[in-house]
């Protein structure tokens, strides 16, 4: 495990902490285990750890995520994001923002930015569509996901959601990759409240993409994940 990015992390929280108590400042951490990483389609790891912290102040918020895969070190990700969300109408909302994807072990150049601007509709299945740019990879990102949550009783939860979406890149910036390719996801996990601040989930992932990018030429995945989260 990454000792520098649990460091970050803790002191991050540290720092939320004592910041919300002087304003109205939000934190949220998550401690994640996934037994496969898998971004936009593609298997990028095998069991993984992935620890995350958000802060938000009223429309805007910034967080870092990390994948720390449990076998393979060479597949460790640290992202940093920051974004402004608002309402355009009261069915609409309106997200900016921008994100940075760091590995470690990549030799050479082993950062991209990324921007994206997405909508969010609140109404059934809470639809969304988001656009991204990553400015290193020349490449586009169109994403559409929809997602619900079927309460049980006061405590527990099914929540279920899908996602699709199309790549275009220029293939010269990334070895033996297509310019192109679709990829899809859905998820269903079931969600346990154990207090107004914490929650404990587990599920299933399924994924995949049309252009068998994964390893070995494997085009689709089938896996599960287990999560604790908590707010102040």
């Amino acid at each position: 495990m990454n000792k520098k990015i649990l460091a970050i992390i803790a002191t991050g929280l540290a720092t939320g902490l004592s910041q919300a108590q002087a304003q109205d400042l939000s934190v949220e951490t998550n401690f994640a285990f996934e037994s496969e990483y898998v971004f936009r389609g593609v298997q990028l790891a095998t069991e993984s750890f992935q620890p995350s912290i958000d802060f938000g102040y009223e429309d805007f918020y910034l967080g870092l995520w990390t994948n720390q895969p449990i076998e393979d070190g060479s597949a460790d990700e640290i992202d940093y994001y920051a974004g402004y969300q608002f309402a355009a109408t009261d069915l609409i909302s309106v997200d900016l923002g921008a994100t940075v994807y760091h590995y470690p072990d990549t030799t050479g150049d082993n950062d991209t930015l990324e921007s994206f601007v997405g909508l969010n509709f609140d109404t059934i299945a809470s639809p969304a569509v988001y656009v991204f740019y990553d400015y290193d990879l020349e490449a586009f990102t169109y994403e559409a996901s929809v997602g619900h949550s079927f309460n049980v009783d006061e405590d527990n939860a099914i929540v279920v959601g899908a996602t699709a979406g199309y790549v275009s890149l220029d293939d010269s910036n990334i070895s033996n990759s297509p310019s192109e390719y679709f990829y899809y996801g859905a998820s269903a996990d079931w969600v346990y409240t154990l207090s107004e601040t914490a929650k404990l989930a587990i599920g299933v992932r399924g994924s995949g993409n049309d252009e068998h990018l994964g390893p070995n030429g494997r085009d689709a995945n089938l896996s599960a994940g287990f999560s604790f989260s908590a707010g102040f």
